[in-house]
């Protein structure tokens, strides 16, 4: 990663954390932002890292999803004081794509990279479905018919990708936990939720597709008929 590359650090607890600002610079061109600053400006950010201590669960996930939503394309990575297992959980289901205990500058400066060179991988071909126009690197899902556009979370776009790359036969749910989630422990709860939302901006892009649910087999992408 070069020197070039910028990270925005959002702390919601107001603490500027000198120590943390100045070793990352020594790698990255680092931003410091309040939460409502960065929520108020039409500022793009390359990386987002957003800390947290004193505040609750329901608090900090109400946070990230909103920074989530206006930050589409940002690779976000959330730092807290301890692990919290229902805390990961509920960030990696909104799309954030890292989160580790806080104050490990070195770990977050290895995660950035890391994260960042994925991106930075070949990019992925746009598919073109029924009426619908899906990007998979900016994560957008357009309709030719409305000229709306969407945008899905990490998640949700590859589980959408994984329904269209099989089209023709039915996905279980194992599978579609499996390509979307990888190792990771998933509930049958979260990926309704998934599933919930990609219907739902389906249907508001009036989409000639939908995604069906076969009881016994698993999910599959069903076209509808043209009215």
């Amino acid at each position: 990663m070069d020197q070039e590359s910028s990270v925005c650090l959002v702390d919601l607890d107001s603490t500027r954390h000198p120590k943390l600002t100045l070793s990352l610079r020594s790698s990255f061109s680092v931003h410091v932002h309040d939460i409502d600053d960065i929520l108020a400006t039409s500022d793009q950010h390359e990386s987002i890292v957003v800390i947290f201590s004193r505040h609750s669960v329901h608090d900090v996930i109400d946070k990230v999803s909103q920074l989530r939503s206006k930050f589409h394309n940002s690779l976000m990575i959330v730092m807290g004081e301890f692990i919290n297992p229902k805390i990961y959980a509920e960030l990696l289901q909104i799309g954030v794509e890292d989160y580790l205990q806080m104050q490990n500058a070195d770990e977050l400066e290895f995660r950035l990279k890391v994260q960042k060179t994925k991106a930075s991988r070949s990019e992925m071909e746009v598919v073109k479905i029924a009426n619908l126009v899906i990007d998979p690197n900016s994560r957008a899902i357009s309709s030719i018919d409305t000229k709306q556009t969407f945008y899905l979370s990490p998640i949700e776009i590859s589980l959408l990708l994984t329904l269209i790359h099989a089209m023709g036969r039915s996905i279980s749910r194992q599978e579609v936990k499996k390509a979307c989630w990888g190792a990771k422990p998933v509930s049958d709860n979260a990926l309704n939720r998934k599933l919930f939302e990609i219907r739902r901006v389906l249907a508001q892009l009036e989409a000639r597709i939908t995604v069906k649910t076969i009881y016994g087999s698993g999910f599959a992408i069903q076209k509808l008929d043209d009215t």
